[in-house]
This record gives structure tokens, sequence and C-alpha cells, in this order.
């Protein structure tokens, strides 16, 4: 209720996304929340894979250098399958957004449907591939489904 009474909207729509991205993930597949919405792991039943649990601590203040250090060497030890994000992954010349655009792709959601979070997944993961299968059958029912209505209209 509080998180409602602060955030409004953006609260009750980033919950939707994190739960309809966890019903994609296997129980082995890890996640890493590049952001400050640390209630992630518990709805998704994961664990952080490092000390670092809110964005902001390893962006400012006296621990950031430090959180920044350990989060990252456990990221590159075991590279989480989702990566989550508020909005694009920021600031562009922190380490751990550096080494994530070099291991991440974008979670394929054409329709924004994740608002206000984005997703990140990890490179030829099996994950990855799950979703990019599933994002072409999507495309391929569609097209087939534009033709005959196309086909109808022209008889």
């Amino acid at each position: 209720e509080w998180a409602w009474r602060q955030h409004n909207v953006l609260f009750e729509w980033a919950n939707k996304a994190v739960a309809d991205v966890g019903q994609q993930l296997r129980p082995d597949e890890t996640v890493f929340s590049w952001s400050d919405e640390a209630w992630s792991y518990a709805l998704l039943h994961r664990l952080p894979p490092g000390p670092m649990l809110w964005k902001q601590h390893a962006t400012s203040g006296p621990m950031a250098g430090w959180l920044t250090r350990q989060t990252l060497a456990n990221l590159r030890r075991r590279p989480p399958d989702l990566i989550i994000s508020w909005q694009q992954l920021s600031p562009p010349d922190h380490p751990i957004v550096v080494w994530a655009m070099h291991n991440y792709d974008r979670f394929p959601d054409e329709g924004r449907s994740h608002f206000p979070l984005c997703m990140y997944v990890l490179r030829d993961s099996a994950l990855e591939h799950r979703l990019m299968a599933r994002t072409r059958a999507i495309a391929e029912n569609t097209h087939a489904a534009t033709t005959r209505h196309i086909g109808s209209l022209s008889r």
C-alpha cells in the first residue's frame, strides 16, 4: 500500500512486468536487478547475485566503488540470465552497465508490455533462444492471420 501511494500506477505496472517475466524463467535461471526495485528478487523467488540491492548505492555514496567491484566480480563469475532495469541501462559509463551492454540483448518486447522496466537477456543463453523462438512464432501467426484477413477482403 505504501508503494502504491508513493509511486502510483508505475508500481503496479512494474509488479506486473516482473511477474510476467518470472513466468518465462526456468527455476535455475538467474536474475540481476539494476534498479532500486530490490523487491523483484522476492517476487521472482531469486537471490541477488552480489551485495548490491539498490542501483543508487552502486552509483553514488560512500559504498559505491566497493559495491560495484564486488557485484561486477560476481556477475562476471556467473552471468545472470536476465537483467531488470528501470528504463534503459544507465549511466552509460558505469562499469556494470558497460559490462551488461557487451553481454546482453534487449528482451524481445516490441509492445513495451514491461514498461516501466526494461529487461535484458544474456546473449546466446537458453532463455534468449526460447524468447526468440516465441517471438518468431507470434510474428508468423500474426502474419498468417493478416494474410487471411486481407484475402477475405478481396473476395
